[in-house]
């Protein structure tokens, strides 16, 4: 069998909803569709999985030592992590930045 995944994008206030919860309204939206009896039978009778919220995952990032810092912008939100005087970093997030590309990542190194 074979597997496609499709991406659909949500325009929401923040102030209202979050991610999540569109998510589980596209869920039983999904559902109250798919129990119409033969809906997807001209189709072969396709499974629908469940709506997640887009993930950027991570899996290393490293800071040279003579780096003061790295930033990027993920999915509109600004990430942050500065070296502080005894070594250690700290990272921080801010609010919403502005607009990002496709990949939902931007960057700068200072």
């Amino acid at each position: 069998m074979a597997q496609a995944t499709f991406t659909v994008t949500v325009d929401y206030d923040p102030d209202k909803t979050d991610a999540e919860s569109i998510a589980t309204a596209l869920d039983i939206l999904m559902e109250t569709a798919l129990s119409t009896p033969d809906i997807f039978e001209d189709y072969g009778n396709p499974s629908v999985g469940a709506f997640y919220p887009r993930q950027v995952e991570f899996t290393a990032m490293t800071m040279q030592p003579e780096s003061n810092g790295i930033s990027f912008d993920c999915n509109g939100v600004r990430v942050t992590a500065t070296r502080s005087k005894d070594g250690s970093v700290v990272v921080t997030v801010d609010e919403a930045t502005g607009e990002n590309d496709d990949t939902g990542l931007t960057g700068d190194k200072s």
